[in-house]
């Protein structure tokens, strides 16, 4: 040994040391994980799935139903049929009469839910009075003419309420006291 160089400490070298092999641990725990994440993809591209979990779209995976776009009957066709399983209709010709009478009666409560009807162009003498209304208010007319505008309104009003409770009996008259239990707990029926 050199004596004008003083002696180096074993101590920072093995701290030194420890952190280089902590670090290269930490790395290859890493790498490692890193290798179960490839391993896990592969398995998935396997099983006919892509990486993000989903089933891959091949030639040789036949495509599934519920991966089209829905359309805009899907979620009224899905509640008529969780309906059919609760009433517990089995017959095919006594669902479509009941089906036929509780999809008349939503159509008269869009017409007369205060606001339009989900289909733009179907506009129901309610709406369209109660457009005339909301225009008399907003342009200002003379009180006799606004008067005149709520008078109509009311009238159509009423005449859809009267459509709405006949549909609601003709609903009625198909069910029985369960069935009819039945709607009234899934809203379709007043009690």
């Amino acid at each position: 040994m050199n004596p004008a160089v003083p002696p180096l400490s074993r101590r920072p070298f093995r701290s030194l040391f420890v952190l280089l092999v902590s670090g290269l641990l930490a790395t290859s725990a890493v790498w490692a994980a890193k290798g179960n994440k490839d391993e896990r993809k592969d398995l998935r591209r396997e099983m006919g799935m892509d990486i993000s979990g989903v089933k891959a779209k091949g030639r040789d995976v036949a495509p599934d139903p519920r991966d089209r776009k829905p359309s805009s009957t899907d979620p009224q066709n899905r509640m008529l049929t969780k309906l059919r399983e609760q009433l517990e209709v089995v017959d095919d010709d006594e669902w479509d009469v009941i089906a036929v009478r509780i999809e008349k009666l939503e159509e008269v409560r869009r017409g007369v839910s205060s606001s339009a009807p989900a289909d733009r162009t179907k506009r129901t003498s309610s709406n369209v009075e109660r457009d005339m209304l909301r225009a008399a208010v907003s342009d200002k007319l003379p009180e006799a003419e606004i008067k005149s505008r709520l008078a109509r309104a009311r009238e159509a009003y009423h005449q859809n309420e009267d459509r709405l409770a006949a549909a609601q009996a003709d609903l009625r008259a198909v069910l029985s006291v369960r069935q009819e239990a039945i709607t009234v707990l899934a809203g379709l029926l007043p009690p």
